[in-house]
């Protein structure tokens, strides 16, 4: 009976020590779970800080413009700080919308992202489909942020670089204005077009083309845009060839 008695006893002594370090597991683990969640949420304001932070990682301007080739899109962006850390392959998604569905996107990663002067850098990215848009979005964000891109332009109907000569004058570099090799084209069809926002057309400056010849135009440079102080954290002045008569026209960047 005594035996009982002191097998019961011990029982109860085995049941609350179990008890006690199921207790104890149970707050410990608690304990861990919480200090790892504070740990986590106070990284992120960090990744939020990619696009809207008072101390950014990454200073980045809109989108600029995105050029539609047959296998593939060019898309530029510009850095607001010569000092930002470069955006890398893995940084980014391209994102592809519908025209008339924005809720219906797909994300892949780029090709590749190049480097190019001026702290401008181009991000290669699938060809766009028919009826969608292009932009692009950071791979650490956590909430559906997109850089949208402005503009889109045909490869083919491009002015895709110009330069101010030592003479001052534009020099344009213009793809689909199809004049013939070895023969000087008519300058009076053409005018040049200089804005900030060539969507714009109340603010653009026009000027005279002084000479036209297979891709190259060479443009007579108002002297606002001589005059313009350049700043590197503005946006720079565009140029646009014109054919007269007509309402389209060949977009660009900035010389």
């Amino acid at each position: 009976m005594k035996n009982r008695r002191k097998r019961g006893v011990g029982d109860v002594v085995v049941s609350w020590r179990r008890f006690f370090r199921f207790v104890a597991l149970f707050v410990s683990s608690f304990l861990v779970f919480s200090a790892l969640f504070i740990f986590l949420e106070k990284f992120r304001p960090s990744i939020k800080a990619v696009h809207g932070g008072s101390v950014p990682a990454v200073m980045v301007a809109p989108v600029h413009e995105a050029v539609k080739f047959p296998d593939q899109t060019l898309i530029f962006i510009k850095y607001y700080q010569s000092s930002s850390r470069l955006l890398t392959k893995d940084d980014l998604f391209c994102v592809f919308a519908r025209t008339n569905d924005s809720s219906k996107v797909y994300k892949e990663l780029p090709f590749a992202v190049e480097t190019s002067y001026s702290g401008r850098q181009i991000v290669r990215c699938s060809a766009l489909p028919r009826h969608h848009t292009v932009s692009l979005a950071v791979t650490r964000w956590t909430v559906d942020n997109r850089f949208l891109v402005g503009a889109t332009y045909q490869w083919d109907r491009l002015v895709y670089d110009a330069v101010i000569d030592h003479d001052n004058t534009t020099v344009a570099f213009v793809k689909g204005l199809n004049l013939r090799p070895g023969k000087v084209a008519d300058v009076s069809r053409y005018e040049c077009v200089y804005g900030w926002d060539l969507a714009k057309p109340k603010l653009l400056l026009r000027s005279q083309v002084i000479s036209a010849a297979q891709e190259i135009v060479r443009c007579k440079t108002p002297l606002t845009v001589l005059k313009a102080p350049r700043v590197a954290q503005s946006p720079a002045v565009k140029v646009s060839v014109r054919i007269k008569g007509k309402n389209n026209s060949r977009h660009v960047f900035a010389p």
